[in-house]
């Protein structure tokens, strides 16, 4: 009985082993992939951007440098200059692009391995012209997706507000199921003339649910708006 129980012990084992072997193998043949979100974005009046830049089926662990020469030569200020950031044990990884003073094009962004094998990949976004909304307004979230520490990044952005009004973002339910956010009690944003604005978004140690956003006018006549952010785990 003992040798039996042994036997089916030693073969449950090995093929857990094999799975997790398949799975890791699979890991590593894909592809990396480097993705941003929103990939066509309209700017604020001001030419005020922002985006999510993810890589997807990285090495585990390695050390990439994201940077955009072509974005940071067309804004009058960027944060995509040769930030170093590190993948997780998915190879996932993801940071918030934010630039203003863009004009519209379309710009290349990269991210190169600084540890062999030392490669580059790229992907696009592209920037169209400020344009005024159709009046209904309202709020808008990019979906998000948390690392294996449960980092999250996102972008929020607001349609026909009050022209140069300012708006106060709060998420209580986000905050309670993060660690830390960017959304304090004093989260607040100015719309542009067209009444669009731009909201960048970070969370740490963030639990994977749907959440309500709340932005609120801080002008007559002072109404609160919501929307919904889903965030689920990389894999």
């Amino acid at each position: 009985m003992n040798l039996k129980r042994l036997m089916f012990t030693a073969v449950v084992a090995a093929t857990s082993l094999m799975g997790t072997l398949q799975a890791s193998a699979a890991q590593a043949d894909a592809d990396p992939v480097l993705t941003a979100t929103p990939s066509v974005v309209s700017p604020t009046t001001g030419g005020d951007v922002a985006f999510v830049v993810e890589g997807w089926s990285f090495p585990a662990l390695i050390k990439v440098a994201i940077n955009s020469t072509s974005l940071n030569a067309s804004c009058n200020d960027t944060n995509l200059r040769r930030i170093i950031l590190r993948s997780d044990r998915n190879g996932y990884f993801n940071l918030v692009g934010a630039a203003r003073g863009c004009v519209s094009g379309v710009y290349r962004i990269e991210a190169t391995e600084i540890q062999p094998p030392y490669r580059t990949f790229s992907t696009r976004v592209t920037i169209g012209s400020s344009q005024p909304d159709n009046g209904f307004r309202s709020i808008r979230a990019t979906p998000a997706v948390a690392d294996a520490d449960g980092n999250i990044a996102f972008v929020v952005t607001g349609h026909s507000f009050a022209e140069n009004g300012l708006v106060r973002f709060t998420s209580n339910s986000l905050n309670e199921a993060c660690q830390a956010t960017s959304l304090g009690g004093n989260s607040r944003v100015r719309a542009d003339r067209n009444g669009r604005f731009v909201l960048p978004v970070l969370g740490r140690a963030c639990i994977p649910g749907i959440y309500q956003l709340e932005a609120t006018e801080l002008v007559t006549p002072y109404r609160t708006y919501t929307t919904t952010v889903s965030v689920t785990a990389a894999r």
